[in-house]
């Protein structure tokens, strides 16, 4: 918050933060797209080295408590598989408790990979803009495939993360979660929220809740980003890892028959 509220006030202060007045609104004249590149792509930088030393030592971990069985699959296939079983939710089909979850995890599961996608989509587009080709830079036209891609990703997570919301405070009596649990949550919620909210306040030509949105949204991202692997968010790195050595050391074997005695009893 304070990095990202500094380089905006180090940025603008300069021309008394003529952002604000300026014609159409345009979110790279608060904070150009290269003072993004610098603090985001570190934030990222960061987080990927921790995730590394992370992923090490916990794939050390699982090796030395399940060690390979005969029975395990091969490497190719214990991926392919996590992937395929990951991509369709088939352990939230067969859970129960979880069946009434597994379209709000769909939504905003694909939701996000839309929205990382249209992310690095736009990068693309401005990137060839910069350097001299004859494509629209951002703002986008509303009907542009990258916009269309974007808006109907930010939908998805948007109904995904609120279902999930709504889920967890009717059940908040029977799961109760931690701080450190609902600041997840509350994180996810925001960065689509506030995404959503740039898109709808600039349309309305509305400047100061325009960028005031869009400075909350750099910073949910920014701590989305850089803590991801100290967060739940961490999640999307752990449990593929933890999926792809239960297959490729055969405990998948025994977790499906644990849990085929726990759903018989």
């Amino acid at each position: 918050m304070i990095i990202i509220g500094l380089a905006i006030y180090i940025l603008n202060v300069g021309d008394n933060f003529a952002f604000m007045d300026t014609k159409p609104i345009v979110y790279a004249n608060m904070m150009p797209v290269v003072a993004i590149d610098v603090i985001f792509l570190s934030a990222v930088a960061f987080a990927i080295f921790n995730t590394l030393m992370a992923m090490k030592h916990f794939i050390s971990g699982l090796k030395e408590q399940f060690p390979r069985r005969s029975d395990g699959e091969s490497l190719f296939n214990a991926i392919k598989g996590t992937i395929i079983t990951a991509f369709s939710h088939d352990e939230f089909k067969k859970c129960g408790t979880k069946k009434s979850r597994n379209v709000s995890h769909l939504l905003m599961m694909y939701g996000f990979l839309g929205l990382f996608i249209t992310t690095n989509l736009v990068f693309l587009i401005h990137t060839l803009h910069e350097l001299g080709f004859d494509i629209k830079d951002t703002p986008l036209p509303f009907f542009h495939p990258v916009k269309i891609l974007g808006n109907i990703s930010a939908v998805a997570a948007f109904f995904g993360i609120s279902a999930i919301v709504l889920d967890r405070m009717k059940n908040s009596k029977v799961n109760i979660l931690s701080f450190f649990d609902w600041a997840f949550i509350g994180n996810m919620f925001l960065t689509i929220a506030t995404g959503i909210l740039c898109q709808i306040f600039r349309v309305a030509d509305n400047p100061f809740m325009s960028f005031l949105s869009y400075y909350i949204h750099l910073v949910m991202v920014f701590y989305m980003l850089a803590y991801a692997p100290q967060t739940k968010f961490g999640h999307i790195f752990y449990r593929p890892v933890a999926m792809v050595y239960a297959r490729f050391s055969g405990r998948n074997h025994e977790i499906e028959a644990m849990a085929e005695t726990v759903e018989n009893t």
